[in-house]
């Protein structure tokens, strides 16, 4: 068997249309890399784009505006300008504690100023918290803006034990004397947040709802995330993953290459059987003594190998270039909790998991191209239809989804993509992990014994 595998390797990468397309297939990674490489940096993150110039217009735009309403506008950007924190890059991210210290300082404290119905006591408590909030962005204090929290936190309507857990984060960040970046400040605020709607729906009541128990999980992982300084993770939200770094993010774009690779390996197996009848070596290959059903699993096993290692390298290369061209933290994981147990994936792994889900849709495009190769025996059209089944395959099932035809759920199109069906976003009802699975091999058995039978119980003419 495995000198008839090398025999058929040798077949393969002795042709020059094969060597044609891996050339392709490696400008395609360049070219998409080099294309990310020149837009810059990760979309995930917001930058507010402050400058001296943009500061000037905005400044001069509000004082030509009559309206009071506009002057706490005018005096955020004169504390901004007159700080110079538009040249401080942390300020510069939407979710820099600098950041929202300004909003809250100006938008809510000195917003809440302009109210009448205010007492003396209340306006010089509200006018002390604007100054705190101020002088921690004015000298980049970290350390004044978690104490002006904690203090914060301390008027809430809750026991001391519950206060602490609110404010465990900004405790732990001033106990451990940092100076947060973006990434690790919101980390920091979305904790608090947790918390307090955990709180909130304790004295409502609602612990036995679906959301306590995603709050609940959410705290769970961030609590671990601060305690064993994961700042930078992989997150997901309704099957959609976000990443905070440019390497990742290059990465999951890069997966979209997979669908390039499906059409190499159908292109393969569309000419391995039809091939020999189209080139006329068909009956040079079973005058030999070996039987006709080792031939037959050892050109679907070449070509279940070559997809395998064509998957791994790709992944590798991947991976190569989103390291030297983008930067990232290898420490990045993606972290999730099972039955109350936080699982811990490396962000490389999570990749490679990926990339072996998508290879699922590959292995089953490939057999279907192989069944249809030794059926005609013809490789120009065995290649055709199943290069047209693969382009064409989501198209049909979205057209049916659409259309609410219940019965394209047993499609193997509607079945291969195991990621997005794992995320709960496929529209047909039941449409479960298990059932996809289920229809899978129900069809590559199919799928290999017709193969089977056109190959190996036909005449050969």
């Amino acid at each position: 068997m495995l000198r008839l595998m090398r025999n058929e390797y040798q077949k393969i990468f002795s042709k020059i249309s094969t060597w044609v397309l891996i050339v392709l297939g490696l400008l395609l990674i360049v070219g998409i890399h080099l294309l990310f490489r020149s837009n810059g940096t990760n979309m995930d993150i917001q930058y507010s784009q402050f400058s001296k110039e943009s500061i000037q217009q905005q400044k001069q735009y509000y004082r030509s505006q009559t309206s009071p309403d506009y002057q706490i506008e005018l005096d955020l950007y004169d504390f901004i300008e007159e700080n110079d924190l538009y040249t401080t890059k942390e300020f510069q991210l939407e979710n820099s504690w600098m950041y929202l210290a300004i909003n809250e300082a100006f938008y809510e404290k000195q917003a809440q100023l302009s109210e009448a119905s205010l007492s003396s006591e209340q306006r010089t408590e509200i006018q002390t918290e604007l100054e705190e909030l101020k002088q921690s962005v004015r000298e980049r204090d970290y350390k004044k803006y978690c104490e002006y929290k904690q203090k914060e936190i301390a008027h809430m309507d809750i026991t001391d034990e519950e206060k602490k857990e609110v404010g465990f984060a900004y405790q732990y960040a001033m106990d451990h004397e940092w100076n947060p970046d973006a990434s690790l400040a919101e980390l920091i605020e979305s904790y608090t947040r947790n918390q307090k709607t955990r709180f909130q729906l304790e004295a409502e009541k609602e612990t036995d709802s679906e959301y306590y128990q995603t709050v609940m999980e959410e705290i769970q992982i961030e609590k671990y995330r601060l305690e064993n300084n994961k700042i930078h993770v992989i997150s997901e939200d309704s099957g959609r993953y976000y990443y905070e770094e440019d390497r990742w993010n290059m990465m999951d774009t890069s997966l979209l290459i997979m669908t390039a690779l499906s059409m190499f390996v159908v292109i393969l197996a569309g000419g391995s059987i039809a091939g020999e009848f189209s080139n006329g070596t068909i009956k040079f290959l079973l005058i030999n003594p070996i039987s006709r059903r080792k031939i037959f699993f050892s050109k679907y096993l070449t070509l279940l190998s070559i997809s395998a290692i064509f998957t791994v390298l790709l992944y590798l290369i991947q991976l190569g270039f989103a390291t030297f061209l983008f930067d990232g933290d290898w420490n990045t994981s993606y972290i999730t909790v099972q039955n109350g147990v936080i699982q811990e994936q490396s962000a490389a792994i999570f990749f490679l998991t990926r990339y072996a889900i998508k290879a699922v849709d590959l292995v089953v495009m490939m057999t279907m191209a192989f069944m249809i190769s030794s059926i005609l025996r013809t490789s120009s059209v065995a290649i055709g239809l199943g290069v047209g089944a693969l382009l064409a395959g989501k198209t049909i099932t979205q057209f049916l989804i659409l259309t609410n035809v219940d019965w394209g759920r047993y499609l193997i199109f509607a079945n291969t993509d195991l990621e997005v069906i794992k995320s709960g976003t496929m529209i047909f009802p039941e449409q479960t992990v298990t059932f996809a699975i289920g229809v899978i091999a129900v069809y590559m058995i199919v799928f290999l014994l017709t193969a089977y039978d056109g190959f190996v119980r036909r005449d050969v003419c």
